[in-house]
């Protein structure tokens, strides 16, 4: 294969300044050399395509395992992998793209309902500022540090030594025994018969870091311990919203009537989540108590959801 490699050190402008970003854009010439038949042609790459998703969680994981050799820790986020020792607040802070297209995207779910991945990224796509030549990557990097604060900053120096001794070699089996197993009941649970490389996709995700491996154990034993062991918060709470569906009801009622410390609430964009929690935390509040609300992003947090009354919502990090 031939190939061509751009390197780049900064995302597309936000009000006329880029965060920092540093990527990689790569290009494979659509011609391949053939041995047998001594000529040029071009290459089919379908499989690959397919395969993608082996092949970036083997690259998250070689890049993991370089940069705990580096000395920092990390720990595991959605399908792959951060940096330990920063705040959320920080990320957020050099992540403005992102949070320009959860705002569209989050705008366009309040007009329309329902928005898919798919239409997420083409939000993304018609909301980016064009590249423009602008300050010298030395001033970037004063505006950068500019935006923290001491204390992100002290926390940003710190993380270089948040990472732990290298495991010796029979904890690192023991790891890559625990991803494993935890892949073949993740893969088998519905499926009789799966491909290799899903299997290993699978195992790759899920030994990103010890540290978080370990968490998760600790939050599995903790739900467990507590299952049984509280009063309901309000169970004799009804719902007043007429326009709520039945679904919606039965979760109202299990949030306010379960008797567990742990109680989730899962479904999918668009299906309510957020009007019947105002019902949930009318319950609360009828009970004495006080809810609190987070989200992942400032965007969820501090946006959609003190919109919609949360006023005290914050981000999980802070």
């Amino acid at each position: 294969m031939i190939w061509a490699s751009f390197t780049h050190r900064t995302s597309r402008p936000v009000d006329g300044v880029p965060d920092c970003h540093l990527h990689r854009h790569c290009f494979a010439f659509n011609t391949t050399w053939n041995e047998k038949q001594e000529r040029f042609q071009a290459f089919e790459i379908g499989s690959i395509k397919i395969q993608a998703p082996y092949y970036e969680a083997a690259f998250d994981t070689r890049l993991a395992r370089r940069i705990q050799k580096l000395g920092y820790g990390i720990e595991t986020r959605g399908h792959s992998w951060e940096l330990q020792g920063i705040a959320r607040s920080t990320i957020n802070k050099f992540s403005r793209r992102t949070g320009q297209s959860e705002a569209a995207a989050n705008q366009e779910a309040v007009a329309n309902g329902v928005i898919t991945v798919k239409h997420k990224d083409n939000l993304g796509s018609r909301s980016r500022a064009k590249k423009e030549p602008g300050l010298s990557y030395g001033k970037l990097r004063e505006v950068w540090h500019s935006w923290l604060t001491n204390e992100e900053s002290g926390s940003i120096m710190q993380a270089h030594h948040l990472g732990e001794a290298p495991a010796i070699e029979k904890k690192k089996q023991e790891l890559a025994r625990e991803a494993v197993s935890a892949a073949v009941a993740h893969c088998f649970e519905r499926k009789s018969v799966m491909e290799e490389k899903q299997l290993k996709t699978e195992a790759m995700k899920r030994g990103y870091g010890e540290e978080a491996v370990q968490d998760e154990k600790q939050m599995v034993r903790f739900v467990r311990k507590s299952r049984g062991n509280c009063a309901p918060i309000n169970p004799h709470y009804q719902p007043k919203a007429e326009y709520l569906n039945q679904e919606q009801k039965a979760a109202i009622h299990h949030a306010l009537r379960s008797v567990d410390q742990v109680s989730i609430i899962s479904g999918g964009a668009g299906t309510g989540k957020t009007t019947l929690m105002k019902e949930v935390r009318d319950g609360i509040d009828e009970s004495g108590k006080q809810l609190f609300g987070f989200a992942p992003s400032a965007a969820a947090s501090r946006g959609v959801m003190k919109s919609e009354g949360f006023n005290k919502a914050d981000t999980l990090a802070r």
